[in-house]
């Protein structure tokens, strides 16, 4: 699913700005579902809602020429997967932590001061705990023609494959993402200056100008291992398998004997990449799953029941109660209000 075909009711509200020029974005909002933060412009992004509670997160996006930006704030401690838009580097800026402030992207863990740094295309597997994150997606090869021109620095086979660099520099990771928050703030407050080319010129310039210094460190950095790469893999494999089997409760022993691995060797990746056992995640997704479901039905006559039984549960009074837990509604309080979103009656 393509980033920005996920926009919808309670999703990202663009912000109308007239007259822009063709590589301009600029947009904000607030959404209520954890799966609306993949609308991003060139990111593919799904997301699971891991801790209990009514989901609320507020976003920004800011796109000018080879740079594009954004900040998320949520309450809830969420699981994400897939990538950003191929081609470029992602550079991740933590703001700031409500509660916890550790993070895990592959199997590393990562917090305050800490920046983390892949490049797009490659599929990541993280959980992010209540946060303000800042995002800056830069295309590849503007980002190596500045490296190149202003500090003869060779970007062109850094952060090959799918490995991903970790900078621990608090000071520097803190100036440079304040910085960059504070050019994307002064064009949210005024967003007609993109009209003006050389203050798009400019812009993009103070960005990358930002963050050469962590370029300049990282570049040499040690980066993930392969072993790091393998147990994301194992976790992708195990949720391919669960989600390939949606119509049976699957069990530990069924993934395990599919992937040819053990079970502690399965419960040490998913300790390590998400932070949790592989039962309480796997019956976390199916959650996520069947909740996607019954909102994408608020159109239809669509049945709680069938959806209970497309998403592997067998007890609807046990769903209804874990669905309660984590959500903090029943299902069809779900329906019915996705239902008067929509201007529909419930």
């Amino acid at each position: 699913m393509n980033a920005t075909s996920a926009i919808h009711a309670n999703s990202l509200r663009a912000t109308p700005i007239p007259a822009l020029a063709p590589d301009c974005l600029i947009r904000s909002g607030e959404f209520f579902e954890a799966n609306s933060s993949c609308a991003f412009d060139g990111w593919e992004l799904e997301y699971d809602q891991l801790t209990a509670g009514r989901f609320v997160s507020q976003s920004r996006e800011l796109r000018v020429g080879s740079v594009q930006i954004f900040t998320e704030s949520t309450n809830a401690v969420l699981g994400e997967r897939g990538c950003g838009p191929a081609g470029d580097i992602v550079f991740g800026f933590p703001l700031g932590f409500a509660g916890s402030d550790e993070s895990l992207l592959n199997g590393r863990r990562w917090g305050r001061g800490t920046l983390p740094i892949f490049r797009g295309g490659v599929e990541i597997e993280g959980v992010l705990p209540p946060m303000d994150l800042l995002v800056v997606s830069v295309r590849g090869e503007a980002l190596a023609d500045y490296a190149w021109v202003m500090s003869r620095l060779s970007t062109t086979h850094w952060l090959g494959g799918s490995r991903i660099a970790l900078v621990e520099d608090e000071t520097l990771v803190r100036t440079a993402g304040e910085s960059i928050a504070a050019a994307a703030q002064a064009l949210f407050d005024q967003p007609g200056r993109l009209r003006n080319a050389h203050a798009r010129v400019e812009v993009e310039q103070a960005v990358l100008g930002a963050l050469m210094p962590i370029v300049e460190q990282s570049v040499g950095l040690p980066e993930f291992a392969p072993a790091d790469i393998n147990r994301t893999q194992v976790v992708k494999r195990a949720r391919d398998f669960a989600l390939g089997h949606l119509d049976e409760p699957v069990q530990i022993i069924d993934v395990c004997r599919a992937l040819g691995v053990s079970r502690r060797t399965l419960q040490y990746c998913f300790e390590q990449v998400l932070g949790m056992n592989p039962l309480a995640y796997l019956r976390t997704l199916r959650l996520n799953g069947a909740r996607r479901d019954l909102l994408a039905g608020a159109h239809r006559d669509v049945k709680v029941r069938d959806v209970v039984e497309r998403w592997g549960f067998w007890h609807l009074s046990r769903f209804s109660a874990e669905y309660r837990e984590l959500f903090h509604e029943l299902p069809s309080e779900t329906i019915a209000a996705a239902r008067g979103g929509l201007g529909l009656a419930a």
